[in-house]
């Protein structure tokens, strides 16, 4: 047992030698905090495909009858359904911030932007809840669409890379 023991039993002792007399004893507590979880991050990102293809212009047909170009296009990129999607699922204890953000290819001039899955054009940045009280089938989850926006290419190969960063916030 501990001095600070003994002595509170040593303090303990009281005698009573009136009737009707009492004796008090003061009661402490003891406070041991508890342990807090630690932080973990932890998230499943999925991606598509992010293969686009540049349609250049084109002049089009000659029309010799109407001395004019028919058929002509405008240079566009297309891709596939959802090839364009990154969707990031958080099973962490904490609030995430998804932070994507686009680089173009050295010798490009591409420029690229996201649309979050609310629809909102903006920064590549989604705030995603806690998996905390969630099945792990229903955990929280966002996405991005990445679109390029302008640019064009020449010849096939890299545009660039994309880079998510995740931050708890919580």
């Amino acid at each position: 047992q501990s001095a600070l023991m003994q002595a509170m039993m040593m303090l303990a002792k009281n005698t009573i030698k009136v009737d009707g007399g009492s004796a008090s004893m003061i009661v402490n507590g003891t406070y041991i905090p508890g342990s807090s979880a630690s932080k973990v991050v932890s998230v499943d990102v999925s991606w598509g495909s992010m293969t686009f293809t540049y349609n250049a212009s084109s002049e089009g047909r000659w029309d010799d009858k109407t001395h004019t170009y028919v058929e002509q296009s405008t240079p566009s990129w297309e891709f596939d359904t959802d090839a364009n999607k990154v969707t990031v699922t958080n099973h962490s204890n904490t609030v995430i911030e998804a932070q994507l953000s686009f680089t173009k290819a050295s010798g490009t001039n591409i420029v690229g932007a996201f649309t979050d899955s609310v629809g909102a054009t903006g920064d590549g940045k989604m705030t995603i809840a806690s998996a905390v009280g969630t099945n792990v089938n229903q955990a929280p989850s966002a996405y991005a669409h990445f679109n390029i926006t302008s640019g064009d290419i020449t010849s096939n190969g890299k545009i660039g890379s994309i880079t998510l960063k995740i931050v708890s916030v919580s």
